[in-house]
């Protein structure tokens, strides 16, 4: 019994490890995207299918509640091991970018490679989507949303759907 239980612990330990080794793969890699990224351009990206873990926050007023809801969501993904070390981030419902409305998020989202039961999910279609890269505040975020909007209208590009805002670094 002895022997199983340790060899138990070990498992254990072994997977922390894998599931810390894959967070750091994937934080790798993000750095590396990100010092090749152009922060001035707006631009049409073909993204693959995305699974995200999602927190509804759309009904939320207050920061001290936001905080509170992200806190718990980024706890959930920990404990339910689907945190492989992309940014949690935020979608924002295009039709309240288009109001103005460049703070209002409807979810709180963590990046994920599988769907966990008990956990909500948004699946992001693969797709052609505007991209733009905020430097900056996020209470400044209307000003890189308006020059989206801009070019949007300007090449004929209907937006729908949800934006998907993550940190970077």
């Amino acid at each position: 019994r002895l022997f199983h239980e340790e060899d138990r612990k070990i498992q254990n330990e072994i997977k922390k490890l894998k599931q810390t080794h894959r967070f750091l793969q994937t934080r790798i890699q993000l750095t590396q995207n990100v010092l090749q990224t152009h922060t001035d351009m707006i631009q049409l990206e073909e993204q693959e299918k995305a699974y995200f873990a999602v927190t509804n926050v759309s009904h939320i007023q207050s920061i001290d509640d936001f905080s509170e809801a992200w806190r718990n969501h980024i706890q959930c993904c920990m404990e339910k091991g689907i945190n492989v070390g992309y940014p949690d981030g935020t979608m924002v419902c295009v039709e309240d970018i288009m109001k103005g409305n460049y703070l209002k998020y409807a979810y709180i989202f963590t990046k994920t490679t599988r769907t966990v039961q008990g956990v909500p999910f948004f699946e992001k279609p693969k797709g052609i989507y505007l991209a733009a890269y905020h430097q900056g505040s996020y209470e400044l975020t209307g000003e890189t949303y308006q020059k989206m909007i801009d070019y949007a209208k300007e090449h004929h590009i209907k937006l729908s759907g949800y934006s998907f805002e993550e940190g970077m670094l």
